[in-house]
């Protein structure tokens, strides 16, 4: 009997945690002992472990993994993709990151607690800012919260937004105030959705 990884999850390892499962679904992980992890590894399509050689724990563990959904009966010839393949990091993992990619605001919103200084001290440049991302993504960060200042004032945000994506990262949510405030825009990698609030009360 071969088994495979399900679609949605990810063999991962970070600094001092190495034996994980990275839930693409909701961009968070799951740890395991080193036993149990050994055998999800096996999990690739390519093993067989219907065989003498799996003990009953093990078997036990298999059937609780079919259960929890996290693996699966492979079809002939399936085997574990390759963005599934077990990848490790140098760095210690961290959840999620909130990066600030600007200084610069051009609201003055009664509740913000950052007091945006219109950048006085200068905005990172477009490279150094995708020199971030790819750094961000050595490091084994899939989640980031884009914050400022306020965001929208970079005409490179989406590009910003691009990079990450194109490293396997989860965008937001942030939530950004149009300067009228008739519109509240959440911008997320999943797409945008719009809402209309009374946020008169917000402005200073």
């Amino acid at each position: 009997m071969r088994y495979v990884l399900n679609s949605r999850y990810r063999f991962r390892g970070w600094y001092k945690l190495p034996a994980c499962i990275l839930d693409t679904e909701v961009m968070d992980i799951r740890t395991f002992p080193i036993p149990e992890y050994t055998l999800l590894l096996r999990c690739d399509g390519a093993h067989d472990l219907g065989g003498e050689e799996v003990t009953q724990e093990e078997q036990a563990r298999l059937n609780r993994f079919l259960q929890e959904g996290l693996i699966h009966e492979a079809e002939p010839g399936e085997l574990l993709q390759e963005h599934q393949v077990y990848k490790t990091y140098p760095a210690r993992y961290r959840k999620e990151v909130h990066w600030s990619v600007t200084g610069a605001c051009n609201l003055r919103c009664r509740h913000c607690f950052m007091s945006a200084p219109q950048a006085k001290h200068g905005n990172p440049t477009h490279e150094e800012i995708i020199r971030v991302a790819d750094q961000l993504a050595e490091c084994g960060i899939f989640r980031v919260g884009i914050t400022g200042g306020e965001p929208l004032i970079r005409k490179d945000l989406f590009a910003i937004i691009d990079a990450e994506g194109q490293h396997g990262m989860y965008f937001g949510p942030g939530q950004y105030r149009k300067e009228n405030c008739g519109t509240v825009q959440s911008v997320r990698g999943d797409g945008v959705w719009y809402e209309q609030p009374d946020c008169s009360r917000w402005n200073r």
